[in-house]
């Protein structure tokens, strides 16, 4: 599986982490992002995958109070496995800025469904340079910036609708055909 992003390419294994014929050793890359909504149905041990192939694992989750303001924020803890990762056309970054050179080339994390059926959540990570993201940004561990899942989304335009005046608009328009279609010249 491959991604373009710039002029470099980066590939996908599609090794897992347990596999014992696996190429790379068990170094794994330490991150994190931020939700400002609910993570329900996420847990650890969730899967982290780019694109459907496995490339990390969720390791703990926590909730971030700001004392000041009283909002909260939940952090996820992930380790990804630079082995599964290979960049052709540039070296290899090392260990320590893997996810940064990711993140500046578009890298961006989301909730999605594993399975309607159980409401578990997993981490979905894609090259999305033009995304609107989210980030906490103190620096503690490398972030994944993260975008809007697809119901959260929803969610956040459905908030915008003013029902009031959609509800005035639509009893406008209903008066206003009842009128038509009561009007003496129909009748006829």
């Amino acid at each position: 599986i491959f991604a373009r992003t710039g002029t470099s390419g980066i590939s996908m294994s599609s090794r897992t982490p347990s596999d014992p014929e696996s190429s790379f050793d068990a170094r794994y890359s330490a991150t994190r992002n931020t939700y400002h909504a609910s993570v329900a149905g996420l847990r650890v041990g969730a899967p982290v995958t780019f694109r459907g192939v496995p490339v990390g694992e969720v390791k703990a989750l926590g909730v971030r109070l700001d004392p000041r303001t009283g909002r909260s924020i939940i952090q996820v803890n992930m380790e990804l496995v630079p082995g599964m990762l290979t960049v052709y056309g540039q070296p290899m970054p090392d260990s320590d800025t893997f996810v940064t050179s990711l993140v500046n080339e578009g890298l961006t994390a989301q909730l999605v469904k594993q399975s309607f059926v159980t409401g578990l959540l997993s981490v979905e990570l894609a090259f999305r340079p033009a995304a609107e993201v989210s980030r906490l940004g103190d620096g503690s561990l490398p972030e994944v910036p993260t975008v809007p899942g697809d119901l959260e989304g929803l969610a956040k335009q459905l908030q915008s609708v003013d029902i009031v005046a959609a509800v005035e608009s639509l009893q406008r328009t209903l008066a206003s055909a009842e009128a038509l279609l009561n009007s003496p010249g129909l009748r006829a």
